[in-house]
């Protein structure tokens, strides 16, 4: 996942419960700030979430964080969060 705001936390209550996804990290601005219990690995940098090997990588970050971390981001499927909260937007 990348970004875990808002849209992100949303996106993470979606999937609770639901043994068919897991959800292997999430790649944030600020990686050392502190997070609730269940947060998925935090990480730092494109490198450190694709080390986690995603099949599909969810951006909720907006389009800033699409454009710096989706094309890195290649070898997994992107799909890209609407803000308006109609689901996914664009997938890669």
């Amino acid at each position: 996942m990348i970004g875990l705001g808002a849209i992100g936390r949303g996106v993470l209550d979606m999937l609770a419960g639901d043994d068919a996804v897991e959800v292997v990290g999430a790649l944030v601005a600020g990686p050392s700030k502190p997070r609730p219990p269940g947060t998925p690995k935090i990480c730092a940098s494109v490198a450190e979430l694709t080390e986690q090997k995603p099949t599909v990588v969810v951006e909720a970050g907006g389009h800033a964080a699409l454009r710096s971390c989706g094309p890195p981001a290649r070898g997994c499927s992107v799909a890209a969060t609407d803000p308006r909260g109609d689901g996914v937007a664009l997938a890669l």
